[in-house]
């Protein structure tokens, strides 16, 4: 399972079956900006004549390092600091690069879990999962492997959950052993 930073904090009688980031593909944008970004004043700065890049050179680099940190790096946080956890009680979000902000959906009172996913979700194994109690909804963008995830989900709150001793993680979603 994939822990990073401090531990989850539970209750020692809750068993984490899924701890999970969005899919990678949410940073193919943000890496082509941060490309085109290094790209595009490498080529500015080769183009313009000696005389013109001597003078203008730091303005440049100060414009492509902006378009990097807002373009890829910024993205490259939210994406390492939003995590998915599901308990055997319930679904937790975590998200938040300055102030992190949680949101949990108790087990029990899910009434509707669905998931979609288009062609190119299926074609990366990810999708979105989208979950609906009695007074809240929780929509998860590029979850891995949405169709096991909402399989488990039904099996939680049908009551017929067997306990598999093992834990989903992102890197191979499918029931591991401890």
């Amino acid at each position: 399972m994939v822990r990073v930073g401090q531990p989850l904090r539970r209750n020692r009688d809750e068993t984490v079956l899924v701890h999970t980031r969005r899919h990678a593909k949410a940073l193919f944008w943000p890496v082509v900006v941060g490309f085109i970004g290094i790209v595009g004043a490498a080529a500015l700065l080769g183009l313009m004549p000696t005389a013109m890049r001597t003078q203008y050179w730091p303005i440049v680099a100060a414009l492509a390092a902006t378009i990097v940190i807002i373009g890829t790096v910024v993205p490259w946080l939210t994406w390492f600091t939003t995590t998915m956890t599901i308990t055997d009680r319930r679904v937790m979000l975590r998200h938040g690069v300055v102030v992190r902000r949680g949101h949990d959906i108790m087990v029990d009172s899910l009434v509707d879990v669905s998931w979609q996913a288009g062609i190119s979700d299926r074609m990366m194994g990810c999708g979105r999962l989208i979950l609906t109690s009695a007074s809240d909804q929780m929509v998860l963008n590029d979850v891995p492997g949405p169709r096991r995830i909402a399989d488990l989900l039904a099996e939680l709150t049908d009551g017929e959950y067997a306990g598999y001793g093992g834990y989903l993680d992102d890197d191979d979603i499918s029931v591991t052993a401890r």
